[in-house]
Protein backbone atom coordinates (compact mmCIF):
# COMPACT_ATOMS: atom_id res chain seq x y z
CA UNK A 1 0.00 0.00 0.00
CA UNK A 2 1.35 3.44 -0.96
CA UNK A 3 2.08 5.96 1.76
CA UNK A 4 1.16 9.64 1.55
CA UNK A 5 4.59 10.72 0.32
CA UNK A 6 4.45 8.29 -2.61
CA UNK A 7 0.96 9.44 -3.58
CA UNK A 8 1.94 13.11 -3.28
CA UNK A 9 4.97 12.56 -5.53
CA UNK A 10 2.71 10.97 -8.13
CA UNK A 11 0.27 13.89 -7.85
CA UNK A 12 3.18 16.27 -8.49
CA UNK A 13 4.54 14.25 -11.42
CA UNK A 14 3.44 15.74 -14.78
CA UNK A 15 3.68 12.30 -16.37
CA UNK A 16 1.05 10.78 -14.07
CA UNK A 17 -1.97 9.74 -16.14
CA UNK A 18 -5.04 12.03 -15.99
CA UNK A 19 -7.29 9.21 -14.79
CA UNK A 20 -4.94 8.52 -11.86
CA UNK A 21 -4.92 12.21 -10.92
CA UNK A 22 -8.72 12.22 -11.08
CA UNK A 23 -8.86 9.23 -8.73
CA UNK A 24 -6.41 10.90 -6.37
CA UNK A 25 -8.62 13.99 -6.27
CA UNK A 26 -11.62 11.86 -5.27
CA UNK A 27 -9.67 10.43 -2.34
CA UNK A 28 -8.26 13.80 -1.23
CA UNK A 29 -11.06 14.45 1.26
CA UNK A 30 -9.80 11.53 3.37
CA UNK A 31 -6.27 12.90 3.72
CA UNK A 32 -4.96 14.87 6.69
CA UNK A 33 -2.67 16.96 4.47
CA UNK A 34 -5.41 17.73 1.99
CA UNK A 35 -4.30 21.24 0.98
CA UNK A 36 -0.82 20.31 -0.24
CA UNK A 37 -2.26 17.31 -2.06
CA UNK A 38 -4.94 19.41 -3.77
CA UNK A 39 -2.36 21.99 -4.75
CA UNK A 40 -0.28 19.27 -6.40
CA UNK A 41 -3.24 18.09 -8.50
CA UNK A 42 -4.46 21.64 -9.27
CA UNK A 43 -1.07 22.66 -10.66
CA UNK A 44 -0.31 19.43 -12.51
CA UNK A 45 -0.52 20.08 -16.30
CA UNK A 46 -1.72 16.52 -16.83
CA UNK A 47 -4.83 16.94 -14.71
CA UNK A 48 -7.86 16.69 -16.99
CA UNK A 49 -10.18 19.65 -17.55
CA UNK A 50 -13.16 18.17 -15.71
CA UNK A 51 -11.08 17.53 -12.59
CA UNK A 52 -9.61 21.04 -12.75
CA UNK A 53 -13.13 22.44 -13.02
CA UNK A 54 -14.28 20.49 -9.97
CA UNK A 55 -11.28 21.66 -7.96
CA UNK A 56 -11.74 25.26 -9.10
CA UNK A 57 -15.42 25.28 -8.15
CA UNK A 58 -15.29 23.22 -4.96
CA UNK A 59 -11.95 23.71 -3.21
CA UNK A 60 -11.08 26.90 -1.33
CA UNK A 61 -7.87 28.57 -2.47
CA UNK A 62 -7.35 26.30 -5.46
CA UNK A 63 -8.74 28.67 -8.11
CA UNK A 64 -5.70 30.90 -7.60
CA UNK A 65 -3.39 27.91 -7.95
CA UNK A 66 -4.96 26.81 -11.22
CA UNK A 67 -4.86 30.29 -12.75
CA UNK A 68 -1.36 31.22 -11.60
CA UNK A 69 0.58 27.97 -11.42
CA UNK A 70 -0.82 25.39 -13.82
CA UNK A 71 1.10 25.49 -17.14
CA UNK A 72 -1.94 24.24 -19.04
CA UNK A 73 -4.09 27.29 -18.15
CA UNK A 74 -3.18 29.35 -21.26
CA UNK A 75 -4.09 26.37 -23.45
CA UNK A 76 -7.49 26.08 -21.79
CA UNK A 77 -8.13 29.75 -22.53
CA UNK A 78 -7.06 29.29 -26.14
CA UNK A 79 -9.54 26.45 -26.45
CA UNK A 80 -12.34 28.41 -24.77
CA UNK A 81 -11.79 32.10 -24.01
CA UNK A 82 -14.68 32.14 -21.51
CA UNK A 83 -13.83 28.96 -19.63
CA UNK A 84 -12.87 30.63 -16.34
CA UNK A 85 -15.72 33.11 -16.60
CA UNK A 86 -18.12 30.16 -16.81
CA UNK A 87 -16.46 28.47 -13.83
CA UNK A 88 -16.69 31.62 -11.71
CA UNK A 89 -20.38 31.96 -12.50
CA UNK A 90 -20.93 28.39 -11.29
CA UNK A 91 -19.17 28.97 -7.96
CA UNK A 92 -19.88 32.67 -7.38
CA UNK A 93 -21.68 32.03 -4.07
CA UNK A 94 -18.49 30.97 -2.30
CA UNK A 95 -15.40 31.82 -4.34
CA UNK A 96 -15.22 35.43 -3.13
CA UNK A 97 -14.96 34.37 0.50
CA UNK A 98 -11.25 33.99 -0.20
CA UNK A 99 -8.78 36.54 -1.52
CA UNK A 100 -8.43 36.08 -5.25
CA UNK A 101 -5.49 37.00 -7.45
CA UNK A 102 -5.79 40.00 -9.80
CA UNK A 103 -6.12 37.68 -12.77
CA UNK A 104 -9.25 36.05 -11.33
CA UNK A 105 -10.76 39.40 -10.36
CA UNK A 106 -10.37 40.52 -13.97
CA UNK A 107 -12.10 37.33 -15.10
CA UNK A 108 -14.94 37.98 -12.64
CA UNK A 109 -15.44 41.50 -14.02
CA UNK A 110 -15.58 40.09 -17.54
CA UNK A 111 -18.46 37.77 -16.64
CA UNK A 112 -20.85 40.75 -16.61
CA UNK A 113 -23.06 38.65 -14.37
CA UNK A 114 -25.13 40.51 -11.78
CA UNK A 115 -24.89 37.69 -9.22
CA UNK A 116 -21.10 37.50 -9.57
CA UNK A 117 -20.90 41.28 -9.21
CA UNK A 118 -23.06 41.21 -6.08
CA UNK A 119 -20.93 38.58 -4.36
CA UNK A 120 -17.80 40.48 -5.32
CA UNK A 121 -19.34 43.67 -3.93
CA UNK A 122 -20.03 41.87 -0.63
CA UNK A 123 -16.51 40.48 -0.25
CA UNK A 124 -14.24 41.90 2.45
CA UNK A 125 -11.31 41.35 0.08
CA UNK A 126 -12.60 43.66 -2.65
CA UNK A 127 -10.30 46.63 -3.27
CA UNK A 128 -11.09 50.22 -4.27
CA UNK A 129 -9.83 49.45 -7.77
CA UNK A 130 -12.26 46.55 -8.09
CA UNK A 131 -15.18 48.58 -6.74
CA UNK A 132 -14.45 51.23 -9.37
CA UNK A 133 -14.42 48.55 -12.07
CA UNK A 134 -17.74 47.16 -10.83
CA UNK A 135 -19.47 50.52 -10.93
CA UNK A 136 -17.97 51.32 -14.34
CA UNK A 137 -19.14 48.02 -15.82
CA UNK A 138 -22.53 47.37 -14.27
CA UNK A 139 -24.69 50.11 -15.80
CA UNK A 140 -23.74 49.72 -19.49
CA UNK A 141 -24.24 45.96 -19.56
CA UNK A 142 -27.57 46.12 -17.74
CA UNK A 143 -28.79 48.81 -20.12
CA UNK A 144 -27.61 47.38 -23.41
CA UNK A 145 -25.91 43.99 -23.42
CA UNK A 146 -27.44 41.80 -20.76
CA UNK A 147 -29.58 39.61 -23.01
CA UNK A 148 -29.97 36.81 -20.44
CA UNK A 149 -31.26 39.12 -17.74
CA UNK A 150 -33.61 40.97 -20.06
CA UNK A 151 -35.49 37.68 -19.99
CA UNK A 152 -35.08 37.30 -16.22
CA UNK A 153 -37.94 38.71 -14.16
CA UNK A 154 -35.72 39.16 -11.09
CA UNK A 155 -33.34 41.51 -12.89
CA UNK A 156 -34.38 44.68 -11.08
CA UNK A 157 -34.31 42.91 -7.72
CA UNK A 158 -30.83 41.53 -8.47
CA UNK A 159 -29.57 44.98 -9.41
CA UNK A 160 -30.97 46.31 -6.14
CA UNK A 161 -29.12 43.66 -4.13
CA UNK A 162 -25.93 44.59 -5.98
CA UNK A 163 -26.28 48.29 -5.15
CA UNK A 164 -26.96 47.58 -1.49
CA UNK A 165 -24.00 45.17 -1.33
CA UNK A 166 -21.63 47.91 -2.44
CA UNK A 167 -23.10 50.47 -0.04
CA UNK A 168 -22.84 48.07 2.93
CA UNK A 169 -19.28 46.92 2.31
CA UNK A 170 -17.09 48.45 5.01
CA UNK A 171 -14.08 48.45 2.71
CA UNK A 172 -15.61 50.45 -0.14
CA UNK A 173 -14.03 53.82 -0.92
CA UNK A 174 -16.07 57.02 -0.89
CA UNK A 175 -15.34 57.80 -4.56
CA UNK A 176 -17.10 54.58 -5.54
CA UNK A 177 -20.08 55.38 -3.31
CA UNK A 178 -20.38 58.82 -4.87
CA UNK A 179 -20.27 57.39 -8.39
CA UNK A 180 -22.82 54.69 -7.55
CA UNK A 181 -25.36 57.20 -6.24
CA UNK A 182 -24.71 59.62 -9.10
CA UNK A 183 -25.12 56.81 -11.61
CA UNK A 184 -28.23 55.18 -10.15
CA UNK A 185 -29.93 58.44 -9.13
CA UNK A 186 -31.01 56.73 -5.89
CA UNK A 187 -30.24 58.92 -2.90
CA UNK A 188 -31.92 56.45 -0.52
CA UNK A 189 -28.97 54.07 -0.99
CA UNK A 190 -27.01 56.34 1.37
CA UNK A 191 -28.98 54.88 4.30
CA UNK A 192 -27.44 51.47 3.61
CA UNK A 193 -23.92 52.55 4.57
CA UNK A 194 -22.88 51.75 8.14
CA UNK A 195 -20.57 54.73 8.60
CA UNK A 196 -22.23 57.85 10.03
CA UNK A 197 -19.44 60.10 8.74
CA UNK A 198 -19.75 58.72 5.19
CA UNK A 199 -23.55 59.02 5.27
CA UNK A 200 -23.25 62.62 6.40
CA UNK A 201 -20.75 63.36 3.64
CA UNK A 202 -22.96 61.77 0.98
CA UNK A 203 -26.09 63.56 2.17
CA UNK A 204 -24.15 66.82 1.90
CA UNK A 205 -23.21 65.99 -1.70
CA UNK A 206 -26.73 64.88 -2.60
CA UNK A 207 -29.11 67.17 -0.70
CA UNK A 208 -32.90 67.12 -0.94
CA UNK A 209 -34.42 67.79 -3.41
CA UNK A 210 -32.07 65.38 -5.17
CA UNK A 211 -31.21 66.42 -8.71
CA UNK A 212 -28.52 64.34 -10.35
CA UNK A 213 -27.73 66.86 -13.09
CA UNK A 214 -26.89 69.55 -10.61
CA UNK A 215 -24.23 67.30 -9.10
CA UNK A 216 -22.30 66.72 -12.27
CA UNK A 217 -22.20 70.23 -13.77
Amino acid sequence: MKNFKDILNEALDPTTAPNILAEYYKMSSTLLEKESFLKAIATNPNTDKNTLKEIFISEAGMANEIILNNPVTPLLVLENARIFEDWIVKCHKKIFAEELCDELIEVAIKTKNIHVYTKLAESKHTTARTFAALVANIKPFLDYNDIDYQMDQINNLSYGYYNVAIMKNQHVDVETLYELIRQTNKRRLIHQNYSKSIRKWLFHLFPIPYRINSQVN
